[in-house]
């Protein structure tokens, strides 16, 4: 049971499986700080006991571990970028990662970037929501006690002694005016920030990618510690330009899996003749019949 103390406040889907260990129950409000920092579904099942049905799989462990790792250990700049698969969380991941990066991490400024300003600002409204639900302010105490701006798009705060801001932003955004007291961000996240309709237009691929690589990825320092993570999906390789045997494709993460200055992984909900990615959210039988209609 856990103490007292929280018990009366927690979900009672706090640790809704059973891998996640009978020990985890038992500790109390520090412990489950520690214990959660390093636990993918541990934390998961904190911030969304309602949603978190199954653990991640290993590959999410991965990622999750080289994004804290990064944080914590970048001297300069690291380039991570994901592709997964459809129907596979990536989106509440990102969340769950995001509300990681404000919790226990000592970046300061964390900017989202999505297709449109609107997705921008819904993921930073979710991020909210989790961070104000009864568990996270249980274990985690109230982040809104030190909140100076909350709109749509920015919320400044301090948490832990660290200040925060966290800024949702559009593809094609002016990044310029994105600078807070002249302090660049150290976590930037491109959560599908290219829709599949740029991906399938060389004019739009192209003014896309002139504003990710000339305004969105110059908004960091190049020589202050800083994690940029790329995640989306893998479109179809429609060529955007080719020079001297150089091919440049119109899907960005494409053009990143190919560069030595980026860390790629690419993946597809079937892995093998008879592996799927996560196997208690889709079976290797839906997949295929998925695939066939």
């Amino acid at each position: 049971m856990l103490p007292p103390s929280l018990s009366s406040n927690f979900s009672k889907e706090l640790i809704p499986s059973e891998s996640r260990g009978p020990e985890l129950i038992s500790l109390n409000q520090e412990e489950i700080r520690e214990a959660a920092k390093t636990n993918l579904d541990f934390f998961a099942a904190i911030l969304l006991p309602d949603i978190i049905a199954y653990d991640f799989p290993p590959l999410y462990h991965e990622l999750f571990s080289r994004i804290g790792i990064g944080l914590q250990t970048a001297k300069h700049i690291l380039r991570l970028a994901f592709a997964l698969p459809r129907g596979h969380a990536k989106s509440t991941f990102i969340r769950i990662v995001v509300c990681w990066v404000i919790l226990y991490s000592n970046a300061k400024s964390i900017i989202i970037f999505s297709a449109s300003q609107s997705l921008a600002r819904k993921a930073v409204a979710d991020i909210a929501g989790i961070l104000n639900s009864v568990n996270v302010r249980t274990v985690y105490g109230d982040w809104t006690e030190n909140l100076s701006r909350d709109t749509q798009d920015s919320k400044k705060f301090s948490f832990n002694g660290v200040p925060k801001l966290l800024e949702a932003a559009g593809a094609g955004t002016a990044v310029r005016g994105l600078l807070e007291n002249f302090t660049r961000p150290d976590f930037v996240i491109f959560d599908d920030a290219q829709s599949s309709t740029c991906a399938s237009s060389k004019a739009e691929a192209k003014s896309f990618q002139e504003w990710f690589v000339g305004s969105a990825l110059k908004l960091v320092d190049p020589n202050s510690p800083c994690v940029v993570v790329y995640i989306g999906n893998m479109y179809k390789d429609l060529i955007l330009s080719e020079d001297d045997g150089t091919k440049v494709y119109c899907c960005v993460l494409r053009n990143l899996q190919k560069s030595p200055s980026w860390f790629t992984i690419v993946v597809g909900a079937i892995l093998s003749a008879t592996e799927v990615l996560w196997p208690q959210k889709r079976s290797l039988e839906s997949l295929k019949e998925e695939y066939e209609n």
